[in-house]
């Protein structure tokens, strides 16, 4: 069995926070050993979130192997930043989606309407509202790039009259 998706985390002000977080790390160990679960320290990462310029510094160790820090990292599904920014997030999403997109354009292009519009709803939108009450936000970038996905569906999904000919494959 593995433990996915754990997370633990606590406010660091000072030196002593770092020790407290690290015996939190360390009592991991006993609730490793009553759910018969273990913690693999190499896919484990250390992330801080501030806005300081001068954060304080600790290095955490989980069977005695010291975690990678890093400056992003992905906790469900969400793309985290240690500067408290989604542009990250926003842009995979959104790249993402504009896959999902024009998958469904190549695979359900001579659908009717509606038949798209469901595909793109099913398929496509949730990947743009997956955890936006968590980065829904005013930033005009963002909103441009998740409009631009939605622009460019809404045209696919609206679309009428498609056109099919058929033309003779010609050899020589």
């Amino acid at each position: 069995m593995f433990a996915d998706d754990c997370l633990l985390y606590r406010e660091i002000r000072d030196e002593h926070d770092t020790r407290i977080l690290q015996a939190d790390l360390d009592s991991l160990r006993r609730w490793e050993q009553k759910w018969s679960m273990e913690f693999n320290p190499s896919k484990c990462k250390a992330i801080t979130f501030t806005k300081k310029t001068k954060p304080v510094k600790g290095e955490y160790k989980l069977h005695n192997q010291v975690l990678t820090t890093v400056t992003s990292a992905k906790y469900l599904r969400v793309h985290l930043n240690n500067k408290r920014s989604w542009n990250d997030d926003v842009d995979i999403t959104t790249k993402k989606a504009s896959k999902t997109l024009n998958f469904v354009r190549r695979n359900f292009s001579t659908c009717p309407s509606h038949i798209r519009k469901q595909c793109y709803k099913t398929l496509g939108r949730p990947q743009l509202e997956y955890a936006s009450t968590v980065w829904d936000n005013n930033v005009k970038r963002n909103i441009d790039n998740i409009d631009a996905v939605q622009r460019r569906a809404a045209r696919f999904t609206s679309r009428t009259g498609v056109h099919l000919v058929s033309l003779p494959c010609c050899r020589s």
